[in-house]
């Protein structure tokens, strides 16, 4: 399995917890989805 961390932008506080940076769930490696991604930081 992959774990994945971090939240998905697809969730609602009502019925999700994963907003939480420290949220874990788990995949397959060779599974996708399309409300999964990353973000690139750089100073300013």
């Amino acid at each position: 399995t992959r774990a994945m961390r971090g939240g998905s932008y697809l969730c609602h506080a009502s019925y999700c917890n994963r907003y939480r940076v420290a949220a874990r769930s788990s995949n397959t490696p060779d599974s996708s989805s399309g409300n999964l991604g990353f973000r690139c930081m750089a100073e300013a």
